[in-house]
């Protein structure tokens, strides 16, 4: 007897396994559902939120939502959605039908009923929601959160991102069965686009040093919508070779607004590099002034100048603008955006004065004097005002550089040192002319003027320098940049005159003399 008991209570919790089990995921749903949220570049190293408001249970195509608790509070907190006086099922199923009767996905009514929830949770500070999933944005904008169960769940980005249509960042949508339900934010993160003005490629340009160079920001007005102030500015840091000189304009929607009134300008020295210099372009009264121009353009335009500092070659000098904003409306926390980075590149070549034959070993020239000359043409060009950056020596190059507006102790030629060598550096790409003034003692002057090209190849969608190339009259310049100019010595040409001719005329004088005295003497004897 005891042994059957001991059966029939075995088979009875047999029995409760199978049913368990026949009961399938309605029961124990597993929790393998996953949300893919796609952004733009802003969005990458941002984290963004699963909270689940609804749990669910499946049977073949039929799902059954309840209520998360957590959110009972929010259903009751509004007179709409019908559930003031309810608890339990009640409330439950009466939140559900509210938000199945909004309307399908991305509805206004949907989108509006989204922004609710996420103000509601945002400014209730008495209790918690719990963060179902989360995930961090990879570089290409691209966030999964997993390991969901099945449930209908508000999703929410680091806060920040604003939409000027959608008025909210929040986005719902169900997941069930073991799915993965992709979105796209439909909110955006202020970004700023940098660009120089008249650039070779899109974010870069060269120039000589103290040419001026003019660089544009273009950012959006953001969605206000949450906030009661809102910080918004351009925080632009210029690399040593670059000095600031001034916002010549601001422009919102297309019309110029008022400096100090409407927008402020500061400098000063980067606090982690003080060789560079911050520049910061705030805009004033931006809740108050612009709340109705969410997604219309903000451009700044302001200049710099490539300075001594500027450093020559493929490496560039850098400059880069990122917008400060808020991110938190029940505070004054600020985010950054990712830096937009632009380069202005300047160049250089080096003289080298020789006689004989081209190489390490060939005899260096001092004292042949040069003109640097820029121009369409070598008969129109003129010659560039330099400065000079080091005296050369019996090794070393002397290097010169353009000189900036206002300089004093320009010169216009330059002398070769004892190593006979002459950089000239900052310069833009272009073609130049090398005229010798005055050659060496005992060399002859250049009979024309050495044409050195200059020429720099950027990537047309990126704006990276690829290629830098030097040439002179045609040829390829030497490792280095370096363009060899020849002298040859002066040799002894035949000429009328001389001290030969003289003596010759002396010895002829002499027989002549010599021919009249012995006539004399002859004509004495015959006498």
């Amino acid at each position: 007897m005891k042994r059957f008991k001991k059966m029939k209570t075995m088979l009875a919790v047999l029995l409760a396994m199978v049913l368990t089990l026949g009961m399938g995921t309605s029961v124990f749903a597993a929790a393998n559902n996953s949300i893919q949220v796609t952004g733009n570049k802003e969005f990458a190293g941002k984290k963004v939120d699963a909270y689940q408001m609804f749990s669910a249970t499946t049977s073949g195509t039929a799902i059954a939502y309840t209520l998360n608790p957590q959110y009972e509070s929010f259903f009751k907190s509004n007179a709409d959605y019908g559930c003031t006086d309810l608890t339990g099922t009640a409330l439950s199923d009466a939140a559900y039908q509210y938000v199945q009767k909004l309307g399908s996905n991305d509805d206004a009514k949907v989108t509006a009923f989204a922004k609710e929830v996420s103000d509601y949770m945002r400014n209730n500070t008495t209790e918690t929601f719990t963060v179902a999933g989360t995930a961090t944005a990879s570089e290409t904008g691209a966030a999964t959160i997993t390991g969901l169960e099945d449930g209908y769940y508000l999703v929410l980005p680091d806060s920040g991102s604003t939409s000027a249509t959608r008025k909210t960042a929040a986005q719902l949508i169900s997941v069930t069965g073991g799915s993965t339900e992709a979105i796209n934010l439909k909110s955006e993160y202020p970004t700023v686009d940098k660009e120089i003005t008249g650039g070779t490629a899109p974010g870069a340009t060269d120039a000589n040093i103290g040419d001026t160079v003019t660089f544009t920001l273009t950012s959006k007005v953001p969605d206000m919508t949450d906030y009661d102030t809102y910080t918004f500015k351009f925080l632009d840091t210029l690399s040593k070779g670059l000095t600031f000189g001034s916002v010549t304009s601001v422009t919102v929607d297309g019309v110029a607004i008022t400096p100090e009134t409407d927008y402020t300008v500061s400098s000063a020295p980067n606090t982690t590099d003080n060789t560079k210099t911050d520049v910061t372009i705030e805009l004033t009264g931006m809740k108050d002034k612009y709340a109705d121009k969410a997604g219309k353009t903000i451009v700044v335009t302001y200049t710099a100048t490539l300075n001594e500092n500027a450093v020559s070659g493929t490496v560039g000098n850098e400059n880069s603008a990122k917008i400060e904003y808020s991110n938190d409306p029940t505070g004054n926390g600020t985010g950054t955006s990712t830096p937009d980075v632009v380069k202005t590149y300047t160049f250089d070549f080096t003289l080298d004065k020789y006689t004989g034959t081209y190489g390490n070993d060939a005899t260096r020239l001092a004292g042949a004097t040069f003109e640097l000359r820029k121009g369409a043409d070598a008969g129109s060009a003129a010659a560039i005002s330099l400065i000079q950056v080091k005296a050369g020596t019996a090794t070393e190059a002397a290097v010169y550089r353009p000189a900036k507006a206002g300089e004093t102790g320009t010169v216009t030629s330059v002398t070769t040192p004892e190593s006979g060598k002459i950089q000239f550096t900052g310069l833009d790409a272009g073609t130049y002319y090398l005229f010798e003034t005055a050659a060496p003692d005992g060399y002859n002057k250049l009979a024309a003027p050495i044409t050195v090209e200059i020429s720099a190849d950027y990537n047309k969608t990126t704006g990276e320098l690829e290629t830098v190339s030097v040439k002179y009259n045609g040829t390829a310049a030497e490792t280095g940049n370096i363009v060899p100019v020849q002298n040859n010595t002066g040799t002894t040409l035949p000429s009328t005159g001389g001290l030969g001719t003289l003596l010759l005329t002396i010895a002829g004088v002499c027989l002549v003399i010599f021919g009249l005295v012995r006539r004399n003497r002859k004509m004495k004897v015959n006498g």
